[in-house]
């Protein structure tokens, strides 16, 4: 929110949208040429974004999952069993160093499918302590 101090775990993405330009292209043209494909491609793409492009991306993406559910629907799959994310809850402030990880379960965030996860085991007393 305006005034609002920004949430540390956040100002990496910040200085990476503000990032002008001609520098973007030279850090992208760089990280491929190191072979760092991924990182590559969110530098390309983490720059702000007018009304317009977010509205065009917004669009994509409910496209994208209404095709998605159409596929589904033609292959006659009613759901999709997957592992959930095999740790248990997070401390907080953590989950950014997990994303590979986790990065299966991006698909599902992005098509908002329900989830529902049935445990096969308990965390015991014995794990160290966590805030929350």
């Amino acid at each position: 929110l305006y005034g609002e101090e920004l949430w540390k775990d956040y100002k990496a993405l910040q200085k990476m949208s503000a990032m002008p330009a001609w520098l973007r292209f030279l850090v992208h043209r760089l990280l491929l040429l190191a072979g760092q494909t991924r990182p590559a491609s969110i530098v390309a793409v983490g720059n702000k974004k007018s009304a317009y492009e977010y509205q065009q991306l917004t669009s994509w993406i409910t496209l994208y999952c209404a095709r998605f559910v159409a596929a589904m629907d033609d292959a006659g799959i009613d759901a999709i069993v997957c592992p959930g994310l095999a740790l248990p809850a997070l401390k907080l402030s953590t989950s950014k160093d997990l994303t590979p990880a986790c990065s299966y379960t991006l698909l599902y965030n992005l098509l908002r499918f329900p989830a529902g996860t049935v445990p096969v085991t308990i965390v015991k007393d014995t794990v160290e302590d966590q805030q929350y």
